[in-house]
């Protein structure tokens, strides 16, 4: 194979690269400006699915039971290596005081200490967790098959009163704290 042969597939896989890149980036950038995005969607689920009553245990070894928490949960699959989720976890960090989130990675291949770091090297002191199979399928039952496409998955609000909300990612701080207060009280 020529050099040149080489380089064209070179560049050619780097093309492919960062169109997928921007897809995800766009995918995010998207949502930001589309006012429809923010009217969180209610969504009737069973109060007993797995992905409420599943106790979890976090990256740090803590559990938690999404159902169980005295706060309103933000509920959100993702994977670390998405540029969407990163920028949805920037704005969570904003309002981590006012509930409990929960970040599910819903790759195989990310185990406890891949998600630890993630959250240790980033500044973040919520839940990450990676979902099993059982709450996997709960999710994509109550929500759809996005729950499982990082860059477009859904923020789940859970109020924990049996209302629960579907907002497109990625929300703004501001506009989570709003749904917050006006859906959860």
């Amino acid at each position: 194979m020529s050099t040149r042969d080489r380089f064209g597939r070179r560049q050619l896989l780097g093309t492919l690269a960062l169109g997928t890149l921007a897809g995800c980036l766009d995918s995010a950038d998207s949502s930001d400006n589309d006012e429809d995005d923010l009217e969180p969607e209610p969504v009737s689920v069973d109060p007993e699915a797995p992905w409420r009553t599943t106790t979890l245990e976090d990256a740090t070894g803590e559990s938690i039971t999404p159902a169980s928490s005295d706060n309103p949960v933000l509920l959100h699959t993702f994977s670390t290596g998405c540029a969407a989720c990163q920028s949805q976890h920037r704005e969570f960090d904003a309002v981590s005081g006012s509930a409990t989130i929960v970040d599910l990675s819903i790759d195989p291949n990310e185990g406890d200490e891949r998600l630890r770091d993630y959250a240790e090297d980033e500044g973040y002191d919520w839940h990450f967790a990676v979902a099993s199979e059982d709450v996997t399928q709960s999710l994509i039952e109550e929500f759809g098959q996005e729950v499982t496409s990082s860059a477009t998955s859904p923020v789940i609000v859970d109020c924990g009163d049996e209302s629960v909300y579907r907002l497109e990612k990625v929300i703004d701080s501001e506009d989570l704290e709003g749904v917050l207060a006006d859906r959860c009280g």
